[in-house]
């Protein structure tokens, strides 16, 4: 052991700029590695620590449905440990400090906690408990009125006589009006569902009996062993049951944190990959460094050194850079973990700032250490294992059919069969393939997900305009200026009717085309048109185990009716049935048929292509006879959820190409600069027989050249391959169009930057080459 630790004192002595250079590159590369890890981590506990902060452990959501709010009364409850409660009142606010001001504000006015609503404060402060006019609002408030803290307002209430009667159909409110001041800002879950305009005052507003109230919602926490029964049995003793509704509390909806378990999977799935691709360009960068020259191999056996021994020497100077690298990583992983979360997560984040996550990041660092120490280890015995060097047939073919001798010489430097040599080109080319197909897949799913999410049609919004959201049927003088207005070139009726398949609820959606042939998008087979044909959602043929050609046996009304599945298609969203990928399509005769209750509910329309702007407005007016100026509603441009959704992640494939992108340039410029380094006396052979200057640099560019190529042929449609299967697999489990897009502008950018790393690294290579003497590049090193 002697020895060794001689030996490790030696070379790390003397190659201390190199070890310095590789410590800091793997501490680098970790870096970024275990940020996005930690990332991850705190991304998918945000919506636990929100609530633990914000709300508590509060267990269910109670709606009191009338009379005054019964607060006090349920805190009192044996099942019942605390109660936080908000009270939704008749009023309106005005801007001004004055009852007439002269601009009214849209608002739902709110008294009550912030905790009970899931809000917190992010500028200014809460609403003083004994002031009746204080109010905290929401972004949208401020936004639409341009309002500001410390603004004044007043507050138009109805009385409690007007709110039983007639509720906001009242023309002159003549409850108590209060003078309001804006004192903060506040921010909710809820606003990730839905922007809303939002006030909430202090709980001293409702001390007036003469205010009208609609409702009040309670979050309770339970007391020990309550559950929500013995809740709603002693609720019941405060007020009849039909007062109230009780349901397990969900301040951050289903939607939501599908939405960050998304966005959380897509980081993980980034710092998986990167980790990958790291451990490759690290383990080939830093055996590179470690590893012994054949010929100081043979002195050291020569001296008495034992296998065991050169191996151990050889592990202990890797030992370094791996050991400083991954520790200096992990304390520059901290430092960007107060960008995390990102994007609309970060509203959940109820502490901004650094963020250590030790459960990941203790044994990542082992881990990453192991990786890397059993690379090495691996590495270093399979190179001993090597046969002698010896000719390639194929290098030598290629070799003499090119058009040049420094073309020629730099595909022989490149590539040559036997040896270290031989190991270094075949790590080289392994570890660029790899780094090649993983940027090529990410660049592939991530232009396929925003082709998806650029292209309504892909989803299945095939249609302009859509009338007849949640109404039991269409008005009838709607549907004749529809047919008449000369701008639609596209109108289908619908109707929809609640059906049984086995024990698989499946909504029958009925469609009759009035103009044109605007039916719903079809993915395969065909639509139906006769009586006994049926379309389903891709989803729903999943679950009914069927597929084009198949039957199934569909219950609705009272009767069974067998259907032939004539293809699969989007249903488009009819405002309660099940979404993307779900429900059956019949004709609306058929369905009709079947249930004499259904009635055309909604139309939906298109307008002629290449319409001007402010088309749809117009169509829209004259259809609903609408004289307003202002701007359609924001729900007639909203997207499926499912397709809000994945809006939120998209930047997550980018994410990863760029991680990727940074560890295939990486490991191009130590590939190129390795593999010229290893020809340094070849070169000094070249100059001593008359080669000048550019015929080196010709030569070691051709050499740099030659050794991106073949991972860039191999790698190219291995990985769009790989990233069109990933997206079609994403998208079959949506239900949507699975058709991948291939980025032919951003894949020939990244082979540009690829050959462009590998020209410069090349050249800065040779002329460090260039400045030694032909005899200094000949001593063994």
């Amino acid at each position: 052991m002697g020895t060794v630790a001689f030996r490790l004192r030696v070379t790390v002595r003397s190659g201390r700029v190199p070890l310095v250079v590789s410590t800091a590159v793997t501490a680098v590369v970790i870096g970024v590695i275990l940020s996005i890890a930690l990332g991850a981590q705190r991304t998918s506990s945000a919506p636990e620590r929100y609530t633990a902060k914000y709300v508590g452990g509060f267990d269910v959501s109670v709606m009191q449905n009338a009379e005054r709010p019964m607060t006090a009364s349920v805190a009192r409850l044996s099942a019942v440990k605390a109660v936080s409660s908000d009270t939704f009142v008749f009023g309106g606010l005005t801007r001004g400090g004055s009852p007439g001001g002269e601009d009214s504000v849209d608002a739902t006015v709110v008294a009550g906690d912030l905790g009970g609503a899931s809000s917190h404060i992010v500028s200014g402060h809460a609403p003083d408990p004994h002031r009746p006019g204080d109010f905290v609002a929401t972004r949208l408030f401020l936004s639409s009125g341009g309002a500001k803290v410390g603004d004044d307002f007043t507050l138009m209430t109805l009385s409690a006589e007007q709110a039983a009667t007639s509720g906001f159909g009242t023309e002159h409110p003549d409850g108590p009006v209060v003078r309001a001041t804006l004192v903060g800002v506040i921010e909710s879950p809820g606003e990730l569902d839905e922007a809303s305009s939002i006030a909430i005052f202090s709980p001293a507003l409702i001390d007036d009996r003469a205010i009208g109230i609609a409702s009040t919602s309670m979050a309770v926490e339970l007391s020990a062993g309550a559950d929500v029964s013995q809740l709603g049995a002693q609720l019941a003793t405060l007020a009849p049951s039909s007062n109230w509704t009780v349901e397990k509390a969900q301040f951050i909806s289903p939607t939501i944190r599908a939405a960050v378990r998304g966005q959380a999977e897509g980081l993980w799935a980034v710092a998986g990959v990167a980790a990958l691709a790291g451990l490759v360009v690290l383990g080939q960068l830093i055996t590179r460094q470690v590893r012994l020259a054949s010929e100081e191999e043979a002195k050291l056996s020569a001296l008495g050194m034992t296998r065991g021994q050169i191996i151990a020497e050889t592990m202990g100077r890797a030992v370094v850079p791996i050991v400083l690298g991954v520790v200096l990583g992990a304390a520059l992983a901290v430092i960007p973990s107060a960008r995390f979360p990102t994007g609309f997560v970060r509203q959940l984040e109820p502490a901004v700032g650094a963020r250590i996550e030790w459960t990941v990041l203790v044994p990542a660092v082992a881990g990453l250490v192991a990786a890397l120490l059993g690379w090495s280890l691996v590495s270093l015995l399979r190179a001993r294992r090597l046969p002698a060097a010896r000719p390639s047939v194929i290098v030598d073919a290629v070799a003499s059919r090119v058009p040049s001798a420094s073309m020629s010489t730099g595909v022989r430097f490149a590539f040559r069969r036997g040896g270290r040599d031989s190991a270094g080109a075949r790590s080289a080319t392994a570890g660029l393939a790899f780094a090649c197909v993983g940027l090529v897949g990410a660049l592939t799913f991530g232009a396929s997900l925003n082709r998806l999410i650029d292209n309504p049609r892909r989803y299945g919004t095939n249609f302009d305009l859509g009338f007849g959201l949640g109404e039991d049927q269409l008005d009838p003088a709607l549907t004749a200026r529809l047919q008449a207005d000369p701008e639609i070139t596209g109108l289908t009726y619908y109707g929809l009717s609640a059906a049984k398949v086995q024990h698989t609820t499946l909504w029958v959606v009925g469609y009759q085309p009035a103009r044109g042939n605007l039916a719903p998008t079809l993915i395969a087979g065909r639509i139906p048109r006769t009586g006994d044909e049926i379309a389903l959602g891709r989803l729903m043929a999943a679950t009914l185990h069927t597929k084009v050609g198949g039957r199934v046996d569909v219950d609705l009304a009272g009767a069974r009716h067998r259907f032939l599945v004539t293809g699969l298609v989007m249903v488009p969203d009819l405002a309660g049935n099940g979404g993307l990928g779900q429900d059956g399509l019949v004709t609306l005769p058929t369905l009709q048929g079947m249930d004499r209750s259904v009635k055309v509910t909604n139309a939906l329309a298109a307008v002629r292509p290449g319409a001007p702007p402010g088309t749809l407005e117009r169509v829209w007016r004259r259809a609903l006879q609408w004289e307003s100026s202002d701007p359609l509603p924001s729900w007639l441009r909203s997207r499926p959820t499912a397709i809000v959704n994945i809006i939120r992640i998209r930047s997550t494939p980018a994410l990863l190409a760029g991680v990727l992108g940074a560890l295939g340039a990486l490991t191009i410029a130590s590939a190129v600069w390795s593999s010229v380094g290893r020809r340094r006396r070849d070169l000094a052979i070249l100059r001593s027989m008359g080669a000048g200057r550019g015929f080196i640099l010709r030569a070691t560019s051709w050499q740099a050249v030659a050794l991106v190529v073949i991972p860039v042929i191999l790698g190219l449609p291995v990985g769009a391959a790989i990233g069109g299967r990933v997206f079609r697999l994403f998208a079959d489990a949506m239900g949507v169009i699975n058709g991948a897009a291939i980025p032919t502008t951003e894949l020939g950018g990244a082979v540009v930057a690829a050959l462009l790393v590998a020209k410069l690294t090349a050249s800065i290579a040779a002329r460090r080459v260039e400045h030694r003497t032909p005899a200094d590049l000949l001593r063994p090193e």
